[in-house]
């Protein structure tokens, strides 16, 4: 019996080999020059096209997972005993949390899509459940521009935050005030995709 392949294969030989041929004019023929180009709507693009560079997968150290995701662009290492939870919200924007069984540590990172090239007091002011901001500092994650603060929860008490904007989102790093060394280790595994 003939595979579905080999009938595909067969046609697709038959359908080219009967294909009706199209002479182009002299001007357009192959290896003919020619002052005019061959899609004159084309020829006079000026906007650059970014190009993104794949990165293959890194190796994360021994007790470590890396997290990976293409449509954020980014990736992170976490210890290999935390659960990790992508949960989706409206206008492309997501939680991501990552926590371990006891939830002695845990961290999560909010995004949303970002036009603006800094983050605005009055997007601070919109995002944050408290208006009380303490130590702000600037620090850099992966190259971008980054403020580091702690906050106050009105349900979690005090905690430590990373905002910043990448690849046109918004980044919004979240854990507890006690754990903030823990996630500067966890920060310096940052790269973008």
């Amino acid at each position: 019996m003939p595979s579905y392949l080999s009938i595909a294969l067969v046609g697709a030989v038959l359908f080219f080999k009967n294909a009706p041929t199209v002479a182009l004019p002299a001007s357009q023929a192959a290896g003919a020059a020619s002052d005019q180009p061959i899609a004159p709507h084309l020829a006079h693009t000026t906007t650059p096209v970014p190009v993104l560079e794949l990165k293959a997968p890194r190796t994360p150290p021994k007790g470590y997972k890396e997290y990976r995701n293409d449509f954020y662009h980014f990736q992170i290492f976490y210890p290999d005993d935390m659960v990790v939870k992508l949960i989706k919200e409206k206008e492309s924007a997501a939680t991501i949390t990552f926590k371990n069984a006891e939830y002695s540590e845990a961290f999560q990172i909010f995004i949303r899509p970002y036009g603006d090239p800094k983050i605005s007091e009055d997007r601070f002011k919109g995002d944050l459940t408290s208006s009380v901001i303490t130590d702000k500092t600037h620090i850099t994650v992966d190259g971008a521009d980054a403020s580091a603060f702690y906050s106050k929860d009105d349900s979690l008490g005090d905690m430590r935050e990373v905002w910043f904007i990448g690849r046109g989102f918004l980044y919004e790093v979240t854990t507890y005030k006690e754990l903030s060394d823990w996630l500067s280790q966890r920060m310096n595994t940052w790269k973008f995709l």
